[in-house]
């Protein structure tokens, strides 16, 4: 038994041993490893073919194995113990070892260490390194392991700033130019590989700096063109920023407001009345997946596309004042077409596009103007289970638009409005919980109707009379229909 990649690194040494196969470690779990980081995915390149040696793995240690479906020839084995499970990827090397290495894409991966020479520490004597990446991870530079490293991948182009995120590390000037005059190579590359690689971008530590570096690198233009043409478009003199910059502060508030939750307040302002809206199943929430992406990375997405058709739909009313007329709701269709595009499922397009579609809605909210709770009900009702996201991204949006304008006693009223909204919105998901009062059949029985479109109409109306607490029994959802349906001025 083992709990532990450790553990089962050790264990491995002798299956190997018996089996007559030289494995090396290799990757994301050797690199992690020489520099202390955590990372129970552990990479294998074996002397042998993938497939015949996972099966003798299996074999020896249970578990179950799979291809990747990326074309590279890699086999995944997943080893299940009580309530955990470890991973094992394994691929063929490609020739000598050393030949394998150099075909890497960053120096920082092209390192191997024999498995034989790992006794549960990360020694670097016995390191094979032909590109000197141990040097570069050390020194935290990302370089190209050789001169046809984006040729041979073009998503190379994204996973090195990735990296550079994930690690804190530095492109090298040579490697930087490399990426600026690759760009345009990148749609080469799948839009599900794509997909990929800009999600873990936004997981990776500071991923509003990221996207500055996308851009900056000529990555953005080419695939998220909608992106890019918000750079240089301005707004009304109460923003801070013009477009694009206002939609990368606004993925920043999102990924401090999901890394400090209880300890968020803007600009490090101090005080308990000041912090962000924060509980444990507001935490809760955030910590969920939509399909199998996590759905902080979805909302920061959200985040950035929420102001993409402000360039298509900027105009001047009589008075000069600029505008922006049905934004939301194009920016909605927009971000539908770009998920499409880099294949996001069903469910993570329909989240992304109903935030954009309905993010302006809780900027209504304020201590001095709180909502009834027909309105709670109907927010409620209409975002469904993307109610608290689009609630974090209007706050997020708020304070991207101020920045450093961004005055107390306006963050004050406005989370006072939140977290309002926030105790009547969790009061009345139980309250939709509850049974009907009365359905579809009972109202036409009572009064004598035939079936259509009206009848669902008045179900609604007495749902949201109950959930706001003006009707509670059958006698009265019966007068409440009569009332406001039936009876005739």
């Amino acid at each position: 038994m083992f709990f532990s990649a450790t553990q089962l690194v050790i264990k491995l040494q002798g299956v190997f041993a018996g089996i007559g196969v030289q494995a090396y470690l290799v990757g994301g779990y050797l690199r992690d490893g020489l520099v202390s980081r955590d990372n129970e995915d552990i990479d294998l390149a074996v002397s042998g073919d993938a497939e015949v040696v996972a099966q003798a793995l299996v074999e020896e240690l249970g578990g179950s194995y799979f291809h990747l479906g990326h074309g590279d020839g890699i086999v995944r084995i997943i080893i299940y113990q009580d309530d955990i499970s470890l991973q094992i990827d394994i691929a063929q090397l490609r020739g000598r070892i050393e030949d394998d290495l150099l075909l890497r894409d960053f120096t920082l991966d092209a390192l191997a260490l024999p498995i034989e020479a790992f006794d549960g520490k990360w020694d670097p004597s016995s390191l094979i390194d032909p590109t000197g990446g141990y040097k570069d991870l050390k020194n935290k530079v990302l370089r190209a392991a050789g001169p046809t490293v984006f040729l041979d991948d073009p998503l190379r182009l994204l996973r090195g700033p990735r990296l550079a995120a994930e690690i804190g590390l530095t492109i090298e000037e040579t490697t930087d130019a490399e990426i600026r005059a690759c760009a345009h190579l990148l749609p080469r590359a799948s839009g599900e590989r794509i997909r990929d690689e800009f999600c873990k971008i936004l997981e990776a530590p500071n991923p509003g700096a990221s996207i500055r570096t996308l851009d900056r690198l000529g990555l953005l233009q080419v695939f998220l063109p909608e992106v890019a043409a918000l750079i240089d478009v301005d707004q009304p003199k109460e923003h801070y920023w013009d477009v694009f910059d206002h939609s990368v502060e606004t993925v920043a508030a999102l990924d401090r407001f999901f890394q400090e939750g209880d300890f968020f307040t803007p600009l490090g302002w101090e005080g308990s009345t000041l912090g962000l809206p924060w509980e444990p199943r507001i935490e809760e929430h955030f910590l969920g997946e939509v399909g199998d992406l996590p759905r902080t990375t979805l909302v920061k997405i959200a985040g950035l596309f929420h102001d993409l058709a402000k360039p298509a739909t900027k105009s001047y009313d009589d008075t000069g004042r600029m505008r922006f007329f049905r934004h939301a709701e194009t920016g909605a269709e927009m971000s539908k077409a770009i998920m499409e595009r880099l294949h996001f499922g069903s469910a993570a397009i329909l989240m992304v596009s109903k935030m954009v579609e309905e993010h302006l809605r809780p900027g209504q909210w304020n201590a001095g103007d709180l909502p009834t709770s027909r309105s709670i009900y109907r927010y409620l009702r209409d975002l469904g289970p993307v109610a608290i996201d689009t609630i974090y991204l209007n706050l997020a949006d708020h304070i991207a638009a101020r920045g450093p304008m961004l005055l107390k006693e306006s963050w004050k009223q406005h989370i006072a409005g939140v977290k309002y909204v926030l105790e009547r919105y969790y009061e009345q998901l139980e309250k939709v919980s509850r049974p009907r009062l009365i359905t579809g059949h009972d109202i036409i029985a009572r009064f004598n109707l035939k079936p259509g479109p009206e009848i669902g109409e008045m179900l609604d109306a007495v749902e949201e009379a109950q959930a706001s607490d003006e009707i509670s029994t059958i006698d009265q959802a019966f007068e409440y229909i009569e009332k406001r349906f039936l009876v005739k001025s």
